[in-house]
């Protein structure tokens, strides 16, 4: 789940790059237990985004899809994804071009039996 974590940050901060805005880069960590015993995590940027046709390729989750010009090898995301749902987790992922992106887990507080 580090790994998961690390790299949704690191896809975070790599999206300052192709940025078009001059205002602060800003990327937003929240965490909060919900009412069904889970806890959601949410990671906000105001990177470079995603467009329409991009995202619908990410959304895919097939490893090998970025939506990055230079970087990237296209498995942050569906790594990332894996590791959620195999802690009975959900994933959301939600982006804008120009405006950024936003991912949603959520993970059960304690291990469901078999999970």
């Amino acid at each position: 789940m580090v790994v998961a974590l690390s790299d949704l940050l690191k896809n975070a901060y790599e999206s300052f790059k192709d940025r078009a805005s001059k205002s602060p880069a800003e990327i937003r960590v929240e965490a909060r237990r919900m009412s069904d015993d889970t806890v959601q995590l949410r990671l906000r940027d105001n990177g470079c985004g995603m467009s329409a046709a991009d995202l619908a390729d990410v959304l895919q989750f097939i490893p090998g899809k970025s939506s990055k010009k230079v970087m990237g090898t296209g498995i942050g995301i569906p790594n990332a994804r894996q590791v959620v749902l195999q802690h009975g987790g959900k994933f959301e992922l939600e982006s804008e071009l120009d405006q950024g992106t936003t991912i949603t887990v959520v993970l059960p507080l304690a291990r469901r039996e078999g999970a």
